[in-house]
C-alpha cells in the first residue's frame, strides 16, 4: 500500500534472537508473573488486543504481513502508532515464528500484552461487578477459557480465579475464551493464596493439615495460603453485599427458581472434586441444574455456561423492567 510506513526494524529470523526467546518464556506460567506480560496468538486475538491499553508489541511474520486478514492488522496497528500509541511492530522469519507459536499450523501473528493492574481487576469486581463469577479449582485449561467466554456472553461483570484453576493467561485458555480477557476483569489468585491486591486480615485457616512431615510442610503452607486467600476473597465478597451461589450436583435448589436480589457471584467448582469446603460454607445458595437423561453428569464448562446463561437471562429481564420473574 502505497505510503504505508515500515515496521521501525528488520525481520528478525533468528530463533535464539535475545528478543524472541523473551517473548517465548511468555508461555510459562512463572514468567507471565515476573515479567507482567502474556502472549497472545493469532488474528483474532491480536485483533482485540488492539483495544487493550497493554498492548505493547505487534509481531507479524514477514511473508505474511501483505496479505489479509493480518494486513488488515498491521494498518491498524500503523494507524495506533501514527496516533502517538507506542506499540512496537516487529516482523519476523518463519524459524522466529514457530519458536513463538503454541499452535501446530501458526498464523503468523502475536501480540504482547501488560496484564492487567490485580489492584485494578479486584477493584472493578468486588466494588461494582452486579454478577460475578468465581472459578474454583476449575482445573482444565479448555473449562476456564470456555466459562470465561460464557461469561463474556451472558452479562458477567468479571471473573474471579481461584487457586488450583489453569492459569487464565495461559495460551490454550486464551484461545478458548476468544477474546473474554480483553472484555471482562479477571481477578487470578495465584497459589500462594495472592492476586496482587489486598485482602481482609483474619481469614480463616481452613485447611487444618496436622502431623505433616518436614518434607511436606512447604507445600501444606502453600495449601494452606491459598485456602485463606480464596476464604478471604468470598468474605469480601459477602460483606459487600454479594449473594454468593454455589454449584452441587445433589444438595442444591433448581437454578430455574433461582432469583438472586442485588449482586450476586456463581461458584463453580473443580471437575472432580466440585466446589471446596470453604466455597460452601460461605454459600448463601447451592444451585444445581436438573437433569432428564441418563448422563450422570456435564462437565465443568457446559454446566457453568447453563447457569451463566439462566441467571444472565434472569439479570436481564430484571434490568428490562420484566422483573424477576419467568
Amino acid at each position: 500500500m502505497a505510503g504505508r510506513s515500515r515496521p521501525e526494524e528488520a525481520v528478525i529470523a533468528s530463533p535464539h534472537n535475545p528478543r524472541i526467546q523473551a517473548w517465548a518464556r511468555l508461555k510459562m506460567p512463572r514468567e507471565r508473573r515476573r515479567s507482567g506480560r502474556f502472549l497472545v496468538e493469532g488474528p483474532h486475538l491480536v485483533a482485540e488486543a488492539l483495544h487493550d491499553p497493554g498492548l505493547e508489541a505487534v509481531l507479524v511474520a514477514a511473508d505474511r504481513a501483505e496479505a489479509p486478514p493480518l494486513r488488515f492488522i498491521v494498518e491498524a496497528v500503523e494507524a495506533l502508532r501514527a496516533a502517538g500509541r507506542p506499540i512496537s511492530l516487529v516482523r519476523l522469519g518463519a524459524a522466529a515464528v514457530r519458536r513463538l507459536a503454541e499452535t501446530e499450523t501458526p498464523q503468523g501473528i502475536f501480540a504482547v500484552v501488560r496484564l492487567p493492574s490485580p489492584e485494578g481487576a479486584w477493584s472493578a469486581i468486588v466494588d461494582r461487578a452486579p454478577f460475578i463469577l468465581i472459578l474454583d479449582g476449575v482445573s482444565d485449561p479448555g473449562n476456564v477459557g470456555t466459562l470465561l467466554r460464557s461469561a463474556d456472553a451472558f452479562g458477567a461483570g468479571g471473573v474471579i480465579v481461584g487457586p488450583g484453576s489453569a492459569d487464565p493467561w495461559s495460551g490454550k485458555v486464551l484461545r478458548s475464551a476468544q477474546g473474554a480477557h480483553f472484555h471482562l476483569p479477571i481477578y487470578a489468585l495465584s497459589p500462594d493464596g495472592s492476586g496482587g491486591a489486598a485482602f481482609p486480615a483474619g481469614a480463616e485457616d481452613p485447611s487444618g493439615a496436622v502431623g505433616i512431615s518436614e518434607a511436606d510442610e512447604s507445600e501444606a503452607a502453600s495449601v494452606r495460603a491459598a485456602a485463606s486467600g480464596f476464604t478471604a476473597a468470598l468474605e469480601a465478597l459477602r460483606r459487600r453485599g454479594v449473594q454468593i451461589l454455589a454449584t452441587h450436583p445433589r444438595d442444591g435448589i433448581d437454578i430455574e427458581a433461582v432469583r438472586p436480589a442485588g449482586r450476586f457471584a456463581l461458584v463453580i467448582g473443580n471437575e472432580a472434586r466440585g466446589v471446596s469446603p470453604a466455597a460452601l460454607r460461605l454459600s448463601d445458595q447451592n444451585v444445581r441444574i436438573m437433569q432428564w437423561g441418563r448422563a450422570e453428569s456435564l462437565n465443568a464448562a457446559v454446566a457453568g455456561s447453563i447457569l451463566l446463561y439462566v441467571l444472565g437471562r434472569h439479570r436481564a429481564r430484571f434490568l428490562s423492567g420484566g422483573g424477576m420473574g419467568r
